[in-house]
């Protein structure tokens, strides 16, 4: 059977492909489909969709050279991703704000990343592996549709604007591939460089693609030529680390999705808090349930109790896996999880980030885990190899995991329908965690489900009164005419303020006029106006509303900072020179 089927594969197509390769490939697309096909009809989360909603970004949309410059010369992003903002233009182009272009952007780079993922396995199984390339192929294959029916993907391919994990995982894992032909024959200049620009185009899409370089040293290191000296090889990688550097000094200086503290303010509870994300990551890949796009923090659910132990324990087990395979001489089964380790350290909260846990971050760890795990199973195969019974109850066992893998991971998908299912999915799952229960309010209150949402933001609020939950149940209150209530709760709204919310000036100036507090929202908007002196708009529009609520010498204070260092063009000392002259102040009006 064996001997058949390597004659089968040796009639080969031009190129790559073979009969068998088509076949298996075709699989594994038609898999995808079964899986994913559903999201193509699903609608918003109401989940940072203002990316693709919200008009200010609709500039990134527009396939101009004015377009093109906001893309790779924005101002205020949180990271500077411009591969994932042209994606959008594209999409944006024949979709507009529809929501199925999105979807089967989404689903075409999954299918991308999928073809991409089947060729790294091989290539590394054929080096890994002392078997026939047949053989090799097929245990990609395996491996392949392992990750492509995972669970854990669920989030980064329905959710619309995860474009940038299959951006990014394309990338890296052509990067990756490109490396590891480029060491064939000698050194193959072509594919080195083409790596090298598949890591700057990754970079481009999402920063965790830094990761590269790290897993390109673990790969030297564990798969060495014996042609190749120390010093070539480090030459080989500088213009990696050289790239990432400046991405990371990018990342650390400019983007506002580096927290620069501790998100838990103490270093050994920042250190638990990693320990456990890591443990649960690894419990998420073998037991993919119970899976959120909203995880409670550990610190905050109060696990810090026997819960810690075992995660500890898992932690130590994951290394100590690491160490032994290292002695041992294990090269791929250390290279695996070297892969899983490397690729999380970007997100793994050991550079404070605002996320801490999120199943999109295990979208490139995850194919370390698999290629561990098809190391462990053709293992195992082989050891099997005259005991028929056991063999058929391996095949038996194996096709059971992966339909069930599918199955979960359908049910998942069906989770990010729309607002609802997917805050719905959150509160069942983590019921104990008040941010669930402020996104459930906001997607009933977003469905006009006024009395729904102020049970959620009820709900939410019993754990601890929040600003803006209180606020929006202060307006649902106004829109169901209790005007009592809504004022009871304006109130508290304004007893919650704290200085550092300057996030918040638009709800705490309506508040102010909700509750016909006149002088502090005059006083409020002067303040403000200080503070945004230099954005000639806001000003302008602050200064404006001044006026018209009868505070003229606050509208003139407030542009008066301004003026000075706006440019003519913004129209501040107009408007300033209108008002002085209302005044009576020609002398001031005329300077």
């Amino acid at each position: 059977m064996n001997g058949h089927a390597e004659r089968i594969t040796s009639t080969r197509w031009p190129g790559v492909f073979n009969r068998w390769t088509l076949i298996q490939l075709s699989l594994l697309v038609f898999a995808v489909i079964a899986v994913y096909g559903q999201s193509l009809w699903f609608g918003y989360v109401n989940y940072d969709d203002t990316l693709i909603l919200n008009k200010r970004w609709i500039i990134y949309r527009e396939l101009s050279w004015e377009g093109l410059r906001e893309i790779f010369t924005p101002r205020g992003m949180a990271t500077y991703q411009p591969l994932r903002q042209l994606a959008f233009a594209v999409t944006y182009w024949f979709s507009g704000t529809e929501p199925l272009g999105y979807h089967l952007v989404n689903l075409l780079l999954y299918l991308a990343n999928i073809l991409v993922v089947y060729f790294l396995l091989r290539k590394l199984l054929q080096l890994s592996m002392a078997s026939s390339s047949g053989r090799a192929a097929f245990w990609a294959w395996l491996g392949t549709l392992w990750f492509a029916v995972h669970p854990v993907h669920v989030e980064s391919v329905a959710w619309m604007i995860s474009n940038k994990e299959m951006l990014a995982g394309l990338f890296f894992f052509l990067a990756l591939l490109s490396y590891i032909k480029s060491r064939q024959g000698g050194f193959a200049a072509g594919h080195y460089l083409a790596s090298w620009l598949f890591l700057l185009l990754g970079l481009l899409s999402k920063p965790s693609v830094a990761a590269l370089p790290l897993v390109v040293i673990a790969f030297e290191l564990l798969y060495p030529r014996k042609d190749t000296s120390l010093k070539e090889v480090g030459l080989k990688i500088a213009p990696f680390l050289v790239l990432v550097a400046a991405a990371a000094a990018y990342y650390v200086f400019r983007s506002s999705a580096f927290t620069g503290t501790l998100l838990q303010s103490s270093l050994s509870v920042h250190f638990f808090t990693i320990s456990s994300v890591l443990a649960k990551y690894v419990k998420n890949l073998i037991l993919p349930v119970n899976l959120s796009h909203s995880y409670p923090p550990p610190f905050f659910s109060g696990e810090y109790n026997w819960r810690l132990v075992v995660y500890l324990a898992v932690d130590l087990l994951v290394f100590g896996m690491l160490i032994l395979a290292i002695a041992r001489k294990e090269k791929a089964i250390a290279f695996g999880i070297l892969f899983f380790l490397l690729n999380l350290l970007p997100v793994s909260g050991f550079l404070p980030i605002s996320i801490f846990m999120a199943d999109r971050y295990l979208y490139l760890s995850s194919f370390g885990f698999i290629f561990v795990g098809l190391l462990v199973i053709s293992r195992l195969w082989v050891a099997l190899a005259d005991r028929q019974k056991a063999r058929r109850l391996f095949v038996f066992t194996g096709s059971v995991f992966l339909i069930l893998l599918a199955l979960l991971s359908f049910d998942r998908c069906r989770v990010w329908k729309n607002a609802l299912t997917l805050w719905t999915n959150a509160v069942r799952t983590y019921p104990n965690f008040q941010f669930n229960h402020y996104g459930l309010g906001n997607a009933y209150f977003e469905s006009g489900q006024l009395e729904q949402a102020l049970a959620a933001y009820k709900t939410a609020n019993l754990f601890k009164e929040n600003f803006s939950t209180t606020y929006n149940i202060a307006r649902i209150y106004d829109e169901l005419g209790d005007s009592a209530e809504a004022t009871r709760y304006y109130s508290k709204v304004l007893d919650l303020y704290t200085d550092d919310m300057t996030n918040q000036p638009e709800v705490i100036s309506r508040t102010y006029e909700r509750l016909g507090m006149e002088n502090r929202l005059a006083s409020f908007l002067l303040e403000r106006g200080k503070l945004l002196v230099n954005n000639p708009r806001r000003v302008g529009t602050i200064a404006r509303r001044l006026l018209s609520m009868g505070y003229p010498d606050y509208a003139i204070e407030v542009l008066a900072g301004a003026a000075e260092k706006a440019p003519p063009s913004s129209g501040l000392r107009t408007l300033l020179a209108e008002i002085l002259a209302l005044r009576g102040d020609l002398d001031g009006a005329e300077r």
